[in-house]
Protein backbone atom coordinates (compact mmCIF):
# COMPACT_ATOMS: atom_id res chain seq x y z
CA UNK A 1 0.00 0.00 0.00
CA UNK A 2 2.73 2.33 0.57
CA UNK A 3 3.97 2.11 -2.58
CA UNK A 4 1.07 2.70 -4.37
CA UNK A 5 0.36 5.61 -1.74
CA UNK A 6 1.02 8.94 -4.16
CA UNK A 7 -0.29 7.39 -7.47
CA UNK A 8 -2.65 8.78 -9.49
CA UNK A 9 -3.43 5.69 -10.97
CA UNK A 10 -2.76 1.98 -10.41
CA UNK A 11 -2.69 -1.00 -13.29
CA UNK A 12 -1.85 -4.34 -11.75
CA UNK A 13 -1.60 -7.51 -12.93
CA UNK A 14 -1.90 -5.81 -16.70
CA UNK A 15 -1.11 -8.29 -20.12
CA UNK A 16 0.22 -6.99 -23.11
CA UNK A 17 1.07 -8.43 -26.47
CA UNK A 18 4.09 -6.19 -28.76
CA UNK A 19 6.76 -6.47 -31.78
CA UNK A 20 9.88 -6.38 -30.23
CA UNK A 21 12.82 -6.74 -32.28
CA UNK A 22 11.16 -8.75 -35.10
CA UNK A 23 9.24 -11.20 -32.01
CA UNK A 24 5.75 -11.34 -30.93
CA UNK A 25 6.13 -10.96 -27.13
CA UNK A 26 3.50 -11.32 -24.29
CA UNK A 27 3.46 -10.85 -21.14
CA UNK A 28 2.13 -9.38 -18.11
CA UNK A 29 3.44 -6.19 -15.98
CA UNK A 30 3.17 -6.78 -12.11
CA UNK A 31 2.44 -2.91 -11.86
CA UNK A 32 2.15 -0.22 -13.78
CA UNK A 33 1.16 3.13 -12.47
CA UNK A 34 0.89 6.71 -13.28
CA UNK A 35 3.03 8.73 -10.57
CA UNK A 36 2.76 12.62 -9.62
CA UNK A 37 6.16 13.23 -12.12
CA UNK A 38 4.86 10.69 -14.61
CA UNK A 39 4.74 6.11 -15.03
CA UNK A 40 6.28 3.81 -12.76
CA UNK A 41 6.83 0.11 -13.86
CA UNK A 42 7.25 -1.97 -11.34
CA UNK A 43 8.12 -6.01 -11.16
CA UNK A 44 8.04 -8.22 -8.07
CA UNK A 45 10.81 -10.78 -7.33
CA UNK A 46 10.78 -13.34 -4.52
CA UNK A 47 14.58 -14.25 -4.61
CA UNK A 48 17.72 -14.38 -1.99
CA UNK A 49 19.99 -13.15 -4.84
CA UNK A 50 21.70 -10.01 -4.68
CA UNK A 51 20.98 -6.95 -6.16
CA UNK A 52 23.89 -6.50 -9.31
CA UNK A 53 22.92 -10.38 -10.13
CA UNK A 54 18.82 -9.15 -10.59
CA UNK A 55 19.86 -6.00 -12.14
CA UNK A 56 21.84 -7.45 -14.92
CA UNK A 57 19.21 -10.61 -14.93
CA UNK A 58 16.31 -8.27 -15.84
CA UNK A 59 17.19 -5.60 -17.19
CA UNK A 60 16.14 -6.52 -20.68
CA UNK A 61 12.64 -7.91 -19.03
CA UNK A 62 12.30 -4.42 -17.44
CA UNK A 63 13.05 -2.08 -20.84
CA UNK A 64 10.27 -4.79 -22.49
CA UNK A 65 7.90 -3.92 -19.94
CA UNK A 66 8.59 -0.21 -20.21
CA UNK A 67 8.47 0.09 -24.02
CA UNK A 68 4.70 -1.88 -23.31
CA UNK A 69 3.80 0.69 -21.05
CA UNK A 70 3.91 3.08 -23.87
CA UNK A 71 1.03 1.18 -25.73
CA UNK A 72 -1.29 1.60 -23.00
CA UNK A 73 0.06 5.23 -22.41
CA UNK A 74 2.30 6.62 -25.33
CA UNK A 75 3.31 9.75 -22.78
CA UNK A 76 5.27 6.85 -20.48
CA UNK A 77 7.84 6.27 -22.84
CA UNK A 78 10.23 7.61 -20.03
CA UNK A 79 8.58 5.57 -17.18
CA UNK A 80 10.89 4.47 -14.42
CA UNK A 81 11.33 0.86 -13.76
CA UNK A 82 11.66 -0.54 -10.37
CA UNK A 83 12.34 -4.52 -9.56
CA UNK A 84 11.09 -4.58 -5.96
CA UNK A 85 12.74 -7.83 -4.40
CA UNK A 86 11.56 -9.71 -1.75
CA UNK A 87 13.81 -12.25 0.43
CA UNK A 88 14.65 -13.08 4.11
CA UNK A 89 16.52 -9.65 4.71
CA UNK A 90 13.04 -8.04 3.86
CA UNK A 91 11.98 -5.45 0.41
CA UNK A 92 14.01 -3.43 -1.32
CA UNK A 93 13.48 -1.53 -4.36
CA UNK A 94 15.90 -1.34 -6.52
CA UNK A 95 15.49 1.28 -9.65
CA UNK A 96 17.13 0.64 -13.26
CA UNK A 97 17.85 3.35 -15.61
CA UNK A 98 17.77 3.13 -19.20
Amino acid sequence: VALTADMKEVHPELPFVIHHKDKLIDGTIDLLCRTPEGFAVFDYKFTETGEAEMAGQYRGQMEIYRRASEYFFPDAEDASTELILISSRGVKRLPLVF
